[in-house]
């Protein structure tokens, strides 16, 4: 029989067992049910979930021991009370006013639930991981130093948190839905006319760790969301602090070596200098300059 102080020992660890090693048995936090209470009714939502990275993570625990990694909650919101409620009173509720319980789009305008995760500074200054790429998991900071920010775009105006990329419904957005007309934007140099929009606008310069070096490219194994290629030669990715240099207007900037070095660099296509490139690079696009210029 255990007493006294063992038996305190004892209940210690079995508590420890339960929040730390298994799965969906842990100590509720106040006002969550666990994922494994919304695949009974979300299913299809759930399959989809974990083909997804987010729907893979097992580094922690959002929610208090309900679940190992991202669960519907860290996104959604606290949802017993969507729970308790009852599938028929739930149905009369939502003809009414809607779930007033779990969060949504209208609460992740600018990416909220999405910054917890995909940012590593405050103030959305990116960290470097070496000198030529761009520490991992900063998206949200990344896109924030964008034009594309200027647009009001975020996470969710371009993937769909439940489906992985690698399937064509993951992306609910791609370059060309909103580059057409007035905003399209045409490659003037022949041998480029074949290249998508991300090879160059969002290179594989992001990294977990060191990337690798292939000739004089440095790679990561994640593409970036800066966009915005530099054509100065005077500017640098890292401001001195490994942190990516900003502009005046605040913003961050790609160069010749995170994006042309790629082929260039590397034996994809013919070699060329740092200075050859700066100047080809100016006339990538010179019909869409072209065109901007004469509507201002």
């Amino acid at each position: 029989m255990i007493t006294g102080f063992k038996s305190i020992i004892f209940t210690a660890v079995i508590i420890t067992i339960c929040v730390f090693l298994i799965p969906g048995t842990g100590i509720a936090k106040e006002g969550y049910a666990g994922t494994k209470s919304c695949v009974i009714c979300h299913q299809p939502q759930n399959k989809a979930y974990e083909s997804n990275a987010h729907g893979r993570v097992t580094e922690k625990w959002v929610e208090e021991g309900l679940d190992k990694g991202i669960g519907c909650e860290a996104c959604h919101g606290p949802g017993q009370a969507h729970v308790d409620i009852g599938l028929e009173d739930l149905n009369k509720l939502k003809k009414k006013k809607g779930d007033f319980k779990i969060l949504g789009k209208k609460n992740n305008k600018k990416g909220e639930f999405c910054i917890a995760c995909h940012r590593l500074t405050d103030n959305d200054n990116i960290e470097l991981a070496t000198e030529n790429l761009i520490k991992f998991g900063q998206e949200h900071s990344e896109l924030s130093r964008s034009k594309k920010a200027q647009f009001k775009l975020t996470c969710g105006s371009c993937h769909d948190p439940h489906i992985t990329i690698k399937d064509e419904k993951g992306l609910k957005r791609k370059c060309l839905d909103c580059h057409k007309g007035k905003f399209r934007v045409d490659v003037d140099i022949s041998a480029m006319k074949n290249l998508t929009c991300e090879a160059c606008h969002m290179p594989y310069v992001v990294t977990t760790g060191e990337g690798k070096k292939i000739n004089d490219f440095h790679k990561g194994e994640y593409r970036s969301h800066v966009f915005g290629i530099t054509v100065d030669p005077a500017y640098k990715l890292n401001d001195g602090t490994m942190h990516m240099s900003l502009t005046d207007k605040g913003l961050a900037r790609l160069t010749v070596d995170t994006t042309c070095f790629a082929c260039h660099k590397t034996g994809k296509a013919h070699d060329m200098t740092r200075a050859e490139m700066l100047k080809n690079a100016v006339k990538i696009h010179e019909s869409y300059k072209v065109r901007m210029s004469k509507k201002k």
